[in-house]
Formats: structure tokens, C-alpha cells, sequence
């Protein structure tokens, strides 16, 4: 599993593809959910790699619903025994979490939020059930004044589009487009017009120093350079929410510093509340709050 994920990184597709035989050996012979969870899950991110969007979307909602089966039968542990509480993110400081002693905590615009803490606390699961890209067992999530569980997937996908942004700790950069394209895809999925897009790309790959590469491909783009243009395709949605899920922690430092700085301008200038997992003491130290998590839970104060 380790090879595909390091392949998918590097932008190795063919070499991550040839992985897939084997990890489906290991799914058959375990015969778990969390086995063949593991196996569709890296199915979804190949499809998502080759332009198989239709393909990804229907292994990504299979995984889902493997995920569901594996939390029942307590092989998927990370994700229960957290999932309580209501998370806030909000523009409206008045509104408070429920039971805070648990996971809930409430982030307003303007905010650097980062939740930190080692490995295995369950980090990255609570930015994905905030995000929406996971469901919880238990417990309500609300976001920007909107209960989550109570959308449909449409409505949701929608939600998601207009008003989230992602930055992922392995790029998610698609190897057949351009810096241009990888931002301006996103835009005109939101409605704007091809050219009303591309222009707001452009602007904001500028700003976040790529004016000269727009049009390389991944595998011409380094590491802090693949890093920075999956921060230009989250900002230029000017979304009121930006999920980063590690977002330094495969850059040297100064590419870090340089995503840190963009992350911290993107709060404060933009008036986005941004929410960074990490235990990347560079992030830490930029942000406005740092909400700590231990054993599943957020820290009390």
C-alpha cells in the first residue's frame, strides 16, 4: 500500500497501476471490510489519476459504504469512538459546541485554526467528517450554519463546491493538465465561463509565484511547486472553508514556509477560516489557534 501511495505522489502513475494486482490479492485473501476497503480506496484514486472521474466517483462512494461496514465491525478503529459532539464553523461567534470535552469546537472567518497532535490521535478523520468527506456514527456537524447529515448527496456535492476548498498532503493533481488547467477546471465546474476562469487561474497562480509555469504538467512542477498549485486550486473558489491535511509535511522548509505564509495571507486577507492538521511545529506557530487532540479527543482549553 505504502509503494502505491509513495507512486501516486511522485507522479508515477503506470508504476502505482502495477501495484493494483497485489493489493487486490491481499483484499481477497483477508476477506475484511477494512481489506477491501484499502483496495477500493487506492481503485478510486487511480481512476481519479487517469481522468476516470465517473470510475472514481463510484469506487469512492463503494469505499464509503466499506467504510460504514468496517466501523460496525470495529476493524476501522481511527474513525469511532469520536465521532461525538458538534463541530462549528461559523461566522457566528455565539454559537457554541456541544460537549467540547469530546470533539466539538467552533472556528470562525478569518481564522488559521490548526488541530494538532501525534500520530494516530485521529486528526485527519476529524477533518474529514468536518470536511464531509466522512459521515459520523454519532453526533451532529454543522457548518456554516448548515446540518451536514441532513443534505443530500447532491445537495452536499454542491455545498462542497461552492463554499470548501482542500489542500491534501499528496497534491491530488491531475498528470494530464496544466498549472492553468488544474485551477481553471475547478472554476468552470462552478459555472464560470471558460475564459472568466482561466483569467482568475492565471491571477491566482501568479500570487502564489507560479506565473511562469502555468503551463506545466505535474511532472515538470516540483514538490513545493505541486504543493502551491493545489493551494492556488482551493483559494481562487474564494470558498468560505479551506480543509489542509498535512499540507507541508512532504516540502523542505522553505517550500513550507512559503505554503504556511499562503495559508495564513488566504485567513486573514480573504477572510476564509482555514482548518490545517499537522504536527508541523512551522504551521503551529503561524496559527491564530491551535485546538490539540489526544486519544480521539479534543483536548479541554
Amino acid at each position: 500500500m505504502w509503494r502505491f501511495d509513495a507512486y501516486v505522489q511522485l507522479g508515477e502513475i503506470d508504476r502505482a497501476e502495477a501495484e493494483l494486482p497485489g493489493i487486490d490479492a491481499a483484499a481477497r485473501r483477508l476477506r475484511t471490510p477494512l481489506a477491501r476497503w484499502h483496495a477500493v480506496r487506492v481503485r478510486a484514486a487511480m481512476d481519479h489519476a487517469r481522468g476516470r472521474f465517473a470510475d472514481a466517483l463510484a469506487h469512492g462512494r463503494e469505499a464509503e459504504a466499506l467504510a460504514r461496514r468496517a466501523e460496525h465491525a470495529g476493524t476501522l478503529t481511527p474513525s469511532v469512538g469520536f465521532l461525538l459532539g458538534l463541530a462549528a464553523i461559523t461566522g457566528d461567534p455565539a454559537i457554541l459546541p456541544v460537549e467540547p470535552e469530546r470533539t466539538g469546537f467552533a472556528g470562525q472567518a478569518s481564522e488559521f485554526l490548526v488541530v494538532a497532535g501525534p500520530s494516530g490521535s485521529g486528526k485527519s478523520t476529524l477533518l474529514a467528517i468536518i470536511s464531509g468527506l466522512l459521515t459520523p456514527t454519532e453526533g451532529r456537524v454543522s457548518v456554516l450554519g448548515r446540518d451536514l447529515q441532513g443534505m443530500s448527496r447532491d445537495a452536499f456535492d454542491r455545498f462542497r463546491l461552492e463554499h470548501f476548498g482542500f489542500v491534501f498532503q499528496g497534491f491530488h493533481l491531475l498528470p494530464a493538465l496544466t498549472a492553468l488547467e488544474q485551477v481553471s477546471i475547478v472554476l468552470e465546474r462552478q459555472g464560470l465561463r471558460r475564459q472568466v476562469a482561466a483569467t482568475r487561474a492565471r491571477g491566482t497562480l501568479e500570487r502564489v509565484g507560479l506565473g511562469a509555469r502555468l503551463g506545466n504538467r505535474p511532472s515538470e512542477l516540483s514538490g513545493g511547486e505541486k504543493q502551491r498549485v493545489a493551494v492556488a486550486r482551493a483559494i481562487a473558489k474564494q470558498p468560505q472553508l479551506i480543509f489542509a491535511d498535512e499540507p507541508t509535511s512532504a516540502l523542505d522548509s522553505d517550500n513550507g514556509r512559503q505554503v504556511t505564509r499562503l495559508l495564513r495571507e488566504v485567513a486573514v486577507e480573504a477572510g476564509a477560516a482555514v482548518v490545517c492538521v499537522t504536527h508541523d511545529p512551522r504551521l503551529i506557530e503561524h496559527a491564530t489557534r491551535v485546538v490539540r487532540m489526544e486519544d480521539g479527543a479534543v483536548c479541554p482549553g
